[in-house]
Parts: structure tokens; sequence; C-alpha cells
């Protein structure tokens, strides 16, 4: 165990966890969404829609892969979250917090390409 952390601190782990398991059920709940649940037929795949030109929209596969590697990055980050919080390492969970930064630009940036 590390050093004592205050209260602020736990507030500011208990908030970034929170965060991050949002962006975590949305990515496995989506891609269980079309696969498991079988609401498929209420997105826009293909070049319809809203999203026509969001490349990982191009089918169903491409998404339920898409949708499920971010839910599964977004777990990972939780974990290790949880561990640098239970060891109260400042560093891992400054590394936490920057891995999550990257996560999200890399996630906006994707949801910008183009479709092929």
């Amino acid at each position: 165990m590390g050093k004592r952390w205050p209260l602020s601190r736990w507030v500011s782990v208990v908030a970034f966890i929170l965060i991050c398991s949002f962006f975590a059920l949305v990515g496995v709940s989506e891609a269980l969404a079309v696969t498991w649940f079988g609401k498929a037929g209420a997105y826009p795949f293909g070049g319809e829609g809203p999203s026509a030109d969001t490349w990982y929209y191009a089918s169903v596969e491409e998404y339920f892969w898409v949708m499920c590697i971010s839910g599964v990055l977004w777990t990972l980050l939780i974990v290790a979250t949880l561990i640098a919080a239970l060891k109260r390492s400042d560093s891992v969970l400054l590394t936490c917090v920057g891995v999550a930064a990257a996560l999200f630009l890399v996630e906006m940036i994707n949801a910008s390409i183009p479709q092929y």
C-alpha cells in the first residue's frame, strides 16, 4: 500500500471510473445490440443514413468489432485504475488518465474517418 490519499483524490478516482464506465458500457451494449439482441436492422448500415460516411457503419461485423474493442479497452482501463487506486500509485493513475485521453481522441478521430 502506498501513502494515504485525501478524500478529494478518492472522489476524483471514482468520477474517473464512472466516466470510463460510461464509455465501456456504450461500447459493449452497442456490440451486443447488433449481434445477440438482433437489433442490427434498426441501424442504417451501408451507404445510407446519417452515418453513411463513417467507415465502420459499412457492415454489422465492422461495427461490432469497433464497438467490442472500444468496450474492452475502456474496461481494461477501469481495471488498471482500480489497481492503481488500491495500490495508491499516483504515477499509474496519471498514466490511466493519459491513456483515457488518448483513447477518447482516437475514438473521435476514428469516427471522422470517411468510408472507403
